[in-house]
This record gives structure tokens, sequence and C-alpha cells, in this order.
């Protein structure tokens, strides 16, 4: 607020800047650690993908981190269509199982709402971890182990990186078990 009239000819205006600022929140870097920890100590994983992953333009650091860790993945919202049905790791209608067998269950992008059913659908002694860019929706109807808070591709990216930097080899195997283990399950497609 000005406390005079200025002439606008008499005005100086400033060119404006080139710098935009960035909203991608990479999250804290000591739980993308723990992520990633979690992630090579799991022997069943399961993660599911909602629809901030498509808004965020997060689907490649999901397919990177899918298939590096041999990881069974669902979607809802609009990231179906991430994967292709055909995809190892593309999994569907197996989630009730999964979510019931697995020890470490990552939700990015999506709340626990009533298609999660607020979140008791999970088991309840499973490591459950939340990425969201909200930070009012992690741990909203559910208690998370560990809750992120940032851009899904930033977190996914940073979190692929902090699993690729450790010796993930011995736990890939065991993973590929798992994941034969949720394949068997699937159901044949009716002719």
């Amino acid at each position: 607020m000005l406390d005079r009239e200025v002439q606008l000819e008499k005005a100086t205006i400033p060119e404006t800047g080139r710098y935009r600022s960035s909203t991608r929140s990479l999250g804290d870097p000591d739980d993308i650690e723990r992520l990633a920890a979690l992630l090579i100590r799991s022997e069943r994983p399961a993660i599911l993908f909602g629809s901030q992953v498509w808004a965020a333009r997060a689907h490649h650091a999901a397919i990177d981190l899918v298939r590096a860790l041999n990881i069974p993945a669902y979607f809802n919202g609009a990231a179906r269509g991430i994967l292709p049905p055909g995809d190892p790791h593309h999994f569907h209608r197996t989630r009730r199982d999964a979510f019931n067998k697995a020890d470490v269950i990552v939700i990015v992008g999506t709340p626990f709402d009533f298609r999660m059913g607020y979140g008791k659908r999970l088991r309840q002694d499973a490591t459950v971890v939340q990425v969201d860019m909200d930070y009012r929706t992690v741990g909203k109807n559910r208690d998370v182990s560990l809750g992120l808070t940032g851009d899904p591709r930033a977190i996914l990216t940073a979190v692929l990186a902090a699993t690729t930097a450790r010796a993930i080899t011995v736990r890939v195997g065991v993973k590929t078990g798992w994941l034969s283990c949720v394949s068997s399950r699937r159901r044949k497609p009716k002719s």
C-alpha cells in the first residue's frame, strides 16, 4: 500500500525474473532411508498406488521401484493403467489376500477411505507406510508405522536410489517367491 499517488510514467517497474519455485517436496531424508530399509528387509511387501502418482507424474518412478525390488503393485483411482495388465508386477483381484499376508504395505497417494475400509482391511500387525502430498491425510483413519509427506515422484525416486545404493540382491530373491505366491492366486479369466 502506498501513502501517496505515484505517476505510472515515473514508476520503476522491475522485469519479472525467470526463477520459479518448485513445489516438489522430497520429504524427510531420514524417512526415505527408513522406507528403503523396510523394503529391503521385507519378505512380503505390497504397494498400492493412488491418483497422486498420476497427478505428480510419478508413474515411471513407481514402475522402476516395483520392478527393481520385485514387489507386487496394486492401483486405484487414476493410477490404474500405469502398468499393463500382463506385467508380472501388476495385480488386481488379489489385493485383499496380499494385504492380509504382507509384512510391509506401502500406500502411495491415496487415502484410507471407503475403498480401503478406512484402513481396517490391512493386516493389523503389518508395517504400514503412507506417502501422500498432504500431511493431513497421512495416518488419517488408520495409524501408520511411517508417514512421508511430499511429492510422490521425488519420494519414490529417492527410495529407489537409497535401495540401489545398498546390497539388495539377496532380498530380491526372497521377494520373487512372494511375487509367485501372489501370482498363483490370480483368477483365471473366463472365456
